[in-house]
């Protein structure tokens, strides 16, 4: 890949409480355009926390949201989309009631004359597929329920394309998904990143993780504890060691900490 762009995202100090129990307890991490940052933690150590906290989902009890360069802290998660990051999450968000070019434009779709233009979303969404990320075999007048897996995240994929995405929460994209169907969506991630877009994937795959990803950045309790570089000969055991703590710190990667 080319050296990563401008940051698109950071979360600097970022706390959360809920009763006793300290979800967030600093937590920071910068995302460059072009770039794909893996966030891996274990159970609990506070990756959804953080994520629904950078897309305004929840509210943090202190520290900062950046959407590039600019302060985005307290912002409603309409209003994150709408300064460019988009999340994907497990239950993809999909509505099956919809077809597949509907749920493309779900939220930002095409009018003619107070009508919804459903010839213009329809090629839309087949040239956003095609051009865009280089899938040819999502049906786009289908519903979801009648794609495979694969399709499905594909066109939650596609939806941030859409909503012009410069930065990308992905939550355990290729989950469930069978390897030829793995391998596609894997292609789409990395179009995205070579278009210039960040991603931040968040998964339990840490082999996939090492080596999908240019960074990982390690959640322990609430805290990130490393930021490592992949390109250093990081492996799936160190990167272990560091989520459960029998590596307790790591030097390599700190070109990129947040300020």
């Amino acid at each position: 890949m080319t050296a990563p762009g401008p940051e698109v995202l950071a979360a600097v100090d970022l706390v959360k409480t809920y009763g006793r129990t300290q979800a967030l307890s600093g937590a920071s991490l910068v995302l460059h355009g072009g770039e794909i940052v893996g966030l891996v933690g274990d159970n609990g150590a506070g990756k959804s926390t953080l994520v629904k906290s950078i897309a305004g989902v929840i509210r943090p009890d202190s520290g900062t949201v950046r959407i590039a360069g600019q302060d985005a802290s307290f912002e409603g998660a309409l209003s994150v989309r709408l300064r460019g990051v988009e999340s994907v999450h497990q239950d993809l968000g999909l509505c099956d009631n919809l077809t597949v070019y509907e749920n493309i434009y779900l939220g930002r779709e095409l009018r003619r004359y107070g009508l919804l233009a459903r010839r213009r979303m329809r090629r839309g969404a087949a040239t956003i597929l095609r051009e865009r990320l280089g899938v040819d075999r999502v049906p786009v007048e289908r519903r979801p329920n009648q794609l495979s897996g694969g399709q499905r995240q594909l066109v939650a994929l596609a939806r941030a394309e859409v909503w012009d995405a410069r930065a990308l929460l992905l939550d355990e994209p290729t989950a469930a998904l069978s390897a030829d169907a793995t391998q596609r969506v894997v292609a789409v991630i990395e179009r995205l990143r070579d278009r210039g877009a960040g991603i931040l994937l968040i998964s339990h795959d840490i082999p996939q993780v090492v080596d999908l990803c240019d960074r990982v950045v390690v959640l322990r309790q609430g805290a990130c504890v490393a930021n490592a570089s992949t390109a250093d000969g990081l492996t799936a055991e160190t990167v272990l060691g560091l989520m459960t703590g029998a590596i307790q710190e790591l030097e390599r990667g700190q070109d990129h900490e947040v300020d």
